[in-house]
């Protein structure tokens, strides 16, 4: 992975797998938020609801311009939505 200068300047739709209370007061998130450069997506039904997993991806996903996905299941739900992205 290559570093890009500019990371402190793009906008940001992170969906973090952890409660984002913490989250949202470290430096670099509290940042972005005020200057209005990231949405944060959180999932508050955690039963493994599977239609709002989708739904939410799918918002990522149609309204990301570049994506970076650390791990895709082979076979699962964000492999299937990736290839339909194509």
């Amino acid at each position: 992975m290559r570093y890009d200068p500019d990371i402190h300047h793009r906008r940001v739709i992170p969906c973090p797998p952890w409660d984002i209370e913490n989250t949202a007061y470290a430096p670099d998130i509290r940042t972005a938020l005020e200057e209005n450069r990231m949405l944060l997506l959180e999932m508050r039904d955690r039963s493994g609801n599977l239609a709002a997993a989708e739904a939410r991806n799918r918002f990522v996903i149609e309204h990301a311009d570049a994506l970076f996905t650390p791990y895709v299941a082979k076979g699962g739900m964000l492999e299937r939505l990736l290839r339909a992205r194509r």
